[in-house]
C-alpha cells in the first residue's frame, strides 16, 4: 500500500488516467486489508476520473471491480447494476477479459438476489 501511496503522490494532478489507475489498485489493496469504506471511496474516485477523461476501458474495469466488491459485501442488487454497466461498455470496446469478468459477476449477482 505504501508504494501505491508514493506513486499517487508523485503524479501530476493533471494526469487523470494515471491517478485513476493507481486509485483502482489502491482500492483493491484497501479491500483486501478489510477497509471496505475506503476501498469503495477509492473506486468511486477512480471511476469519476475515468469517466471525466472518457476512458471506457477504465470505466468498464472499475465498474467490474465495484460489481465484485458489492457481491463480497452482500449487496447483490448493486453488484448486478455495476456488472451490467461494465458489460455494456466492455462488449463494444472488445475488452474480452473485462467482459468475461463482468458477465461472471452479473451471473453471481443474479444467483444472490
Amino acid at each position: 500500500m505504501e508504494h501505491y501511496q508514493k506513486s499517487l503522490a508523485q503524479r501530476d494532478p493533471e494526469q487523470y488516467e494515471g491517478i485513476a489507475n493507481v486509485l483502482g489498485n489502491i482500492a483493491s489493496a484497501q479491500f483486501h486489508q478489510g477497509n471496505t469504506a475506503e476501498a469503495e471511496k477509492s473506486w468511486r474516485e477512480a471511476l469519476r476520473l475515468f469517466e471525466q477523461i472518457g476512458n471506457l476501458t477504465g470505466v468498464a474495469w472499475i465498474r467490474g471491480d465495484l460489481a465484485c466488491f458489492y457481491l463480497e459485501t452482500s449487496r447483490p442488487a448493486e453488484a448486478l447494476a455495476e456488472a451490467e454497466r461494465s458489460v455494456a461498455i466492455a462488449r463494444p470496446c472488445g475488452q474480452v477479459d473485462l467482459l468475461s469478468g463482468a458477465l461472471t459477476a452479473a451471473g453471481s449477482a443474479h444467483l444472490a438476489l
